[in-house]
């Protein structure tokens, strides 16, 4: 090196200063931990705030249920009374009689009875006080009342149901708790893994811009060294050539090793900080979603033990019939989770939850789910049979809508799939592919007043029954995209009083008002094509238009005729169709002929 480039160290320090790769991704790291820690706090303290509120407002209410029992008789309230602590929560005794009339019962909060279901504060609200002062009241739930006469196929009153019941409303929010935390988690390795993914991404591109600026540092310190030694060798005699170049095998020598040494020195440092990122990350992942994962694991035990499998529906209907909206959103995620656990539950045959359940659950099914259970029924499958014909048929219908829009490519790359769900729609797909033609479009840029378009700009008409007119069409590159083009035009109405219409390919124009006849006018020459570049065109009285000559073919057509123009620009001939029969095209003696 040069005594003034600078040295390894120097390079170092002006690479941490500059906040280069490794800089710029610490701070990425660094920010994301103080963000997640923020957020984590600011998560407790709002969970603080929220019990502190509700053991308050609990504490309340006992304190003013704690006053009428003391102050209704007439005892003085001593000073000592008011400094105790609240009594506790009052209860109310729930006497469950099933449908075999088998009697228990249980102890529940009654102010959670009163705050989630209105249909328990009304029947709460009627009941008589008890006999003994310390006896809580008895609220009985028989399942051969008339208020549960609509589920009482489906036994929901019961006690494992009614214990279940009481558990959520002590938690209402259990589910979408765990849920909110799965999703959280799922977020938040997301994240990680996408930073990761551009920290490293960031550090190989720098690791190869340094790589590529030590290999120009050193392709100029040769190039340097060797222009420096062919000025000393002008300078001196040729005996002295050889010495002079040893002396230059030795400094290449040398400025190859420092460069090598250099590159070993890069891949290095940057492999120490590939690895400091990978434990940052690594340590990053372990504390942040530590604590999560243990709530999440807490939460599914939670709902798992309210929310089994035999008692989901249950639950959805007894919350419905006693309106907890809590308990039914609950019940709604549990089976939306996994939707085929609970095809087997007789509960979808109640009036109370089938429409709801059946429009929420069978869009978010796969199709294949969907058509096996089509299949099934009871006892293995209760779903409405009626419901899944028109999911069926609206997802066939999707399907449809959908081949029907593929391009021809896309399509064939959809019927090389290894399951298709409905086969007849792809079948019916391709067959309708392959028996319709497609249109063209015409180039309105190009229009002139006597020309009327129409079908989606496919068809074109004479406006002026005594003007010629002419009209370009445009035809999609990918139909020819191996340099053979093909397109038939169809002539839906002809005059019989001398009117003609010539078919064919012409040049590129930026306007028709002369009415240009492809064949007849040529483009200005160039070098290639002295005499100029001319289309071709094959007219309705039998007449073909082909560099500038015309030459009759007796090919005539009028009404109803489809004529085909193709075009090979790799063997380098036109041709023309009239009904399919093809036509042949005179050429001058020097042209070839093409295949036949």
């Amino acid at each position: 090196y040069p005594k003034t480039s600078p040295s390894l160290h120097e390079l170092q320090g002006r690479f941490e200063e500059l906040h280069l790769p490794e800089a710029a991704a610490r701070l990425k790291l660094l920010v994301r931990l103080v963000r997640s820690a923020c957020a984590a706090e600011e998560q407790a303290l709002m969970e603080e705030r929220e019990e502190a509120a509700r053991k308050k407002a609990e504490e309340e209410e006992n304190a003013e249920v704690a006053g009428k029992n003391k102050g209704g008789k007439g005892k003085p309230a001593a000073k000592e009374e008011a400094d105790e602590a609240p009594e506790e929560e009052e209860e109310i005794e729930i006497k469950v009689v099933d449908m075999k009339r088998h009697q228990r019962t249980m102890l529940a909060s009654k102010r959670l009875l009163k705050q989630y279901s209105g249909v328990l504060r009304k029947q709460i609200a009627s009941l008589p006080q008890p006999k003994f002062v310390d006896a809580p009241q008895t609220l009985e739930m028989d399942a051969k009342a008339i208020t549960y006469d609509s589920v009482a196929n489906w036994d929901i009153i019961q006690m494992p149901v009614i214990e279940r019941m009481v558990k959520m409303l002590k938690s209402p929010d259990c589910v979408e708790k765990r849920y909110r935390l799965e999703e959280k988690i799922k977020a938040m390795d997301d994240s990680i893994m996408t930073d990761e993914r551009a920290a490293m991404a960031d550090l190989a591109s720098k690791r190869a811009a340094w790589v590529e600026m030590a290999n120009d540092k050193a392709g100029r310190d040769l190039q340097s060294v060797r222009d420096a030694s062919d000025a000393a060798f002008e300078a001196y005699v040729k005996d002295i050539k050889k010495a002079f170049d040893l002396r230059l095998q030795e400094r290449l020598d040398e400025v190859n090793r420092q460069s090598l040494q250099l590159q070993d020195e890069i891949q290095s440092f940057f492999a120490m900080q590939e690895q400091r990122i990978r434990e940052e990350v690594g340590s990053f992942k372990e504390t942040e979603a530590k604590d999560m994962r243990k709530q999440l694991s807490e939460s599914q035990a939670h709902s798992s033990e309210i929310f089994s499998q035999p008692y989901v529906l249950k639950l959805a209907i007894l919350g419905k019939i006693l309106d907890i909206e809590c308990i039914q959103e609950a019940a709604m995620m549990t089976v939306l989770g996994d939707p085929n656990e609970y095809v087997a539950c007789k509960e979808w045959e109640s009036d109370v939850i089938r429409d709801k359940y059946m429009r929420e659950v069978l869009p978010t099914m796969k199709v294949a789910d969907v058509i096996r259970l089509q299949a099934m029924g009871p006892p293995k499958s209760y779903l409405s049979k009626d419901h899944l014909d028109r999911e069926v048929s609206a997802r066939r219908k999707v399907l449809w809508d959908e081949l029907s829009s593929l391009p021809n490519l896309e399509l064939a790359q959809y019927i090389d799939r290894e399951e298709v769900p409905w086969q007849d729609l792809v079948d019916k797909a391709l067959s309708d592919r392959r028996s319709k033609r497609g249109y063209g479009t015409l180039n309105t840029a190009l229009l002139t007043p006597h020309v009327a378009l129409s079908n989606n700009n496919a068809t074109a008409e004479a406006a002026h029954p005594q003007r010629y007119c002419s009209v370009h069409g445009l035809v999609e590159k990918a139909s020819g995209q191996w340099g053979r083009h093909y397109f038939e035009v169809v002539v839906d109405a002809l005059s019989q009083d001398g009117s003609t219409v010539s078919v064919g390919f012409d040049l590129v124009r930026t306007s028709l008002d002369d009415a240009p006849i492809p064949g007849l006018k040529a483009s200005p020459p160039d070098d290639e094509h002295p005499k100029g570049n001319y289309g071709a065109s094959i007219q309705s009285d039998g007449f073909v238009h082909f560099e500038g000559r015309t030459d009759y073919t007796g090919a005539t057509f009028g009404r109803e005729s489809v004529v085909g123009c193709g075009l090979d620009v790799v063997q380098e001939f036109a041709c023309f169709f009239v009904n399919g029969t093809r036509v042949t095209i005179p050429l001058p003696s020097s042209a070839g002929a093409g295949p036949p």
